[in-house]
């Protein structure tokens, strides 16, 4: 599992990210994928914090972007699930 040092910096970061593209994104959802653009790889746990959300809110919004190719969800076996940044290569591949 992460560490709650690594936990409050990755929600930091994420925090300071997200402010910057307020202005930008319209929705929650809309800065949740720029967000995940830049760094690939988002556990639940910290969209929960920065956002400011419940669990079926994340997977709802996890649910979205796979369902669009834009995004996977994985499981790891130690720790919470992550959503997963799929880029062109990946989504024409089918993975």
């Amino acid at each position: 599992t992460k560490s709650r040092i690594e936990f409050k910096r990755e929600t930091k970061d994420l925090e300071g990210e997200k402010s910057k593209i307020g202005l930008r994104a319209k929705t929650d959802l809309d800065k949740l994928y720029e967000l995940l653009q830049k760094k690939k790889r988002i556990s639940f746990a910290v969209v929960q914090k920065v956002f400011d959300v419940d669990e079926e809110v994340v997977k709802s919004w996890a649910e979205t972007f796979k369902n669009g190719s834009l995004a996977t969800i994985d499981y790891p076996r130690i720790g919470g699930p992550e959503l997963i940044f799929l880029d062109k290569d990946e989504k024409r591949s089918g993975k």
